[in-house]
């Protein structure tokens, strides 16, 4: 699934993440739309995946700062791609600990 902001909408962009293999993109359309994307906008998928984003948001912003999101301390790919699984490590344990009440 891929949930942006009505900025980011384009046929273009709809169909390059179709084709990638996307298999809900939900991408508001901007201006007037057609009688067929307010219907595919009004769906229970279509506004379940778009209320979804903005939770996303938050976490995003949390994990930059509270767990150095920021900047990497790893270089290359697969350096970014440790550190960003090492920040979703620890907050989820502190998500956890909380839950259990530690």
């Amino acid at each position: 699934m891929v949930a942006a902001d009505r900025g980011v909408h384009s046929a273009e962009t709809e169909e390059k993440l179709k084709v990638a293999g996307v298999k809900q993109v939900t991408i508001a359309a901007l201006g007037k739309t057609s009688e067929e994307r307010k219907a595919l906008e009004r769906t229970p998928t279509f506004r379940r995946s778009y209320r979804w984003r903005p939770g996303i948001e938050g976490r995003i912003a949390s994990l930059r700062r509270d767990y150095g999101w920021r900047k990497s301390r790893y270089h290359g790919r697969d350096g970014m791609e440790r550190w960003l699984g090492l920040g979703m490590i620890a907050s989820n344990q502190r998500r956890i600990a909380l839950l259990k009440g530690a």
